[in-house]
Parts: C-alpha cells; sequence; structure tokens
C-alpha cells in the first residue's frame, strides 16, 4: 500500500513538474508519511476523457450508496466532522412520493441522517429511494 502511495505521488508530482503553466513556475507539492497526505498547491487536472477521481466506499467511507426507508436513513460512518461538506442524490427513486434529500442529524465521529424533505419541510414517509453521498472536507 505504501508503495503504490509513493508511485502515485511521484506520478502526480512528474505531472505537475511536465505541464506547462502561464507562470513558469512550478507548484509546491509535497507528501507527508506522517498522515498519508499529498498536498498540492494548484490544481489537479486529469487530462484524459475517462479517467477521474476514484473512492473507495465500504465501513467508515467518504462516499456510499443507502435506501431510504419511510423517506429516511441513518448512514454510519467515522469520516463525518463537524466541518464535513455533505453532497447528496438520488441514483434510484422509489415509492409512490419523492422529496428531496438534505442531512437531517450529524452525529460528529459516528453518523449522520438523511431525511427525503417535502418542499413544506415535512418528511416525504413514502419515499424509498437510493441516495448516494460524498463527504468532503474543507481545507484548512
Amino acid at each position: 500500500m505504501k508503495k503504490s502511495l509513493l508511485i502515485f505521488a511521484i506520478l502526480i508530482a512528474a505531472f505537475i513538474w511536465l505541464t506547462p503553466s502561464k507562470t513558469k513556475a512550478r507548484p509546491f507539492w509535497h507528501r507527508s508519511n506522517v498522515f498519508n497526505v499529498l498536498n498540492v498547491s494548484s490544481n489537479i487536472v486529469v487530462t484524459t476523457a475517462g479517467n477521474g477521481l476514484q473512492v473507495k466506499e465500504g465501513t467508515n467511507a467518504k462516499m456510499g450508496t443507502n435506501a431510504l426507508v419511510n423517506g429516511t436513513v441513518t448512514v454510519s460512518t467515522t469520516a463525518i466532522t463537524a466541518a464535513s461538506r455533505i453532497l447528496l442524490t438520488k441514483q434510484v427513486g422509489a415509492g409512490t412520493t419523492r422529496g428531496i434529500p438534505e442531512i437531517g442529524t450529524r452525529v460528529v465521529g459516528t453518523s449522520f441522517v438523511i431525511n427525503s424533505m417535502y418542499t413544506n419541510g415535512v418528511i416525504s414517509p413514502d419515499d424509498d429511494s437510493v441516495v448516494f453521498w460524498f463527504i468532503v472536507e474543507p481545507s484548512p
């Protein structure tokens, strides 16, 4: 795992170094072995169609899908923080009436709730849709 991360960091560094910039300045990058982080002070650009971001799903993940039951579901993940931004979108519509997915209760380090809401603020009790969620943290 560490070897593959190092190779990835080297590839990103080579890409950043070899990509021409308008200012001709080279962006700063740094990989920290302590926190397993790649810090880039420039944009990360994917130049080949079909390539992109891949995020592992599973226990305590930053991304996944869950099915609503009667318009609500609790997502268990230790990845949730007070500052987390949670992106939601329906993947599969189901149920007789469908609302708009939004975040309900958040318990830092434990879980968050997704509710399907009518425009009047009431939970849609017949919504059994599958909802995609993705957690992103703001940069310090």
